[in-house]
């Protein structure tokens, strides 16, 4: 195997001092905590370490020699792909959303075709350099690169999983990688009669997928919105993984996003009679997200949601009005009345949908219980809903004064976490906002 007789070291390092740094040859410069923990699977006696609490990791993995470094570019690339650096070198530069890609590096030498590009998360492009990092990017061919034998004691430890959670024999005859977002790879798998969505990343990520289960039976227990049943999720051959009942997507239509609002509302006023927070922590994202129980919800949305993002965000800019800003939350939450309720917390456009039978779904939660206008706020992120879904929101659960400015404040939360997870214009948006909510 490539990389077994390759003495690398693996640096972690937030992805800006990437940016900042000028690299040497013989360097791989890669992004995700997945790729560190592939890497040490694939190259022997690697060694890396990262602080859990950093939600941005990167791999520096330093080659010993030219050839090294040419053996490893040469393998993944077809005999002419480089190692880069990020002062340019052989390589591209490559937006911050195409981070998934560069998970498959080092995969890519247990097996697999890939093929060495510029990426981004549409396909092939350029991006402006101003917003972007120095990475070695790969693009996935449609063969899986779970091919070798040591990948399919992985699959074979799944399946058996499913068939023992499930009372019934499970061994997957077919996979289908369709995606995983920024974060893990996807795939639906399938014995010809029952399907089931399959998420993976390294073992160390094993955490937020328990979360993750934990979030959709907590929400499926309310019996209010439809989510995908969570089966089973663990750690196989050195990866983690979550297995969900598949749910086929279809069309939406007016009256299912009315539906759905109704369905939230109703989800909403379910309450925890212990206050904020949730019985563990989890992530947004990638980035871990605190939930310790807080009796009042300005104590936990200040500390546990701004505080801690700007604690993060420091490390990128500089956000000079954030103590003003962190002062004058009771002012800028006083007359609202906030109640514990259950909450998505995670919901853009793209964790909401509809089956093919017209039913709405909600996906990839952050769960925990908080102001439920944190919901409602961050579905008009990113082009908002369907206006059907707030006439049946407000139908249910009518919305309080001064929520308009309130979201602005709760969609704050999510901008500094696309900053401290993407950086470029998300910075100067989280300032703006903080400069509209104070006088």
């Amino acid at each position: 195997m490539v990389g077994d007789n390759i003495d690398a070291v693996i640096h972690a390092v937030d992805e800006i001092d990437i940016a900042k740094a000028r690299w040497p040859k013989h360097h791989f410069v890669t992004s995700s905590a997945a790729t560190i923990g592939v890497a040490g699977r694939v190259a022997r006696g690697v060694s890396f370490s990262f602080d859990d609490d950093a939600p941005i990791k990167a791999a520096i993995i330093k080659l010993p020699d030219e050839a090294a470094a040419n053996q490893i570019g040469g393998h993944v690339g077809g005999g002419t792909a480089k190692p880069i650096s990020s002062n340019g070198g052989n390589g591209g530069m490559c937006h911050a959303p195409c981070i998934a890609r560069v998970s498959t590096v080092l995969q890519g030498l247990m097996g697999g075709s890939i093929s060495a590009s510029r990426s981004g998360e549409g396909g092939e492009q350029r991006v402006e350099p101003s917003r972007s990092l120095a990475f070695f990017t790969l693009i996935r061919s449609q063969s899986s690169l779970f091919t070798s034998q040591h990948q399919q004691l992985m699959w074979n430890e799944i399946a058996q999983e499913i068939s023992r959670v499930t009372e019934r024999p499970f061994e997957i005859q077919d996979r289908r990688n369709i995606g995983g977002g920024s974060i893990n790879q996807a795939y639906r798998i399938t014995d010809g009669d029952r399907d089931f969505f399959l998420k993976l990343n390294q073992a160390a990520q094993y955490a937020m997928f328990e979360a993750e289960a934990l979030g959709l039976k907590e929400m499926a227990d309310s019996q209010t919105i439809r989510v995908p049943r969570p089966i089973c999720w663990g750690v196989a051959d050195g990866s983690s993984y979550i297995v969900m009942e598949y749910l086929p997507l279809g069309n939406s239509s007016r009256d299912a996003w009315y539906q759905m609002g109704q369905q939230l509302a109703a989800m909403h006023r379910v309450i925890s009679d212990r206050g904020f927070g949730w019985h563990r922590d989890n992530t947004i994202g990638d980035t871990p997200q605190k939930n310790p129980w807080t009796a009042d919800w300005v104590t936990f949305y200040g500390e546990h949601r701004l505080r801690y993002q700007l604690q993060l965000a420091n490390r990128r800019g500089n956000f000079p009005r954030q103590a003003e800003l962190l002062a004058a939350l009771p002012s800028l939450l006083a007359g609202h009345e906030a109640l514990p309720s259950l909450v998505h917390g995670d919901l853009w456009s793209g964790n909401a949908s509809v089956t093919v039978d017209g039913t709405p779904v909600i996906l990839d939660p952050a769960t925990y219980y908080g102001d439920r206008e944190v919901d409602i706020a961050m579905t008009e992120m990113f082009g908002g809903f369907p206006k059907a879904f707030y006439d049946g929101y407000n139908a249910a659960y009518p919305l309080t004064a001064g929520y308009e400015k309130r979201k602005i404040l709760y969609n704050l939360y999510h901008v500094l976490n696309h900053f401290n997870l993407f950086g470029g214009g998300y910075g100067s948006q989280a300032q703006s906002m903080m400069d509209r909510l104070l006088p």
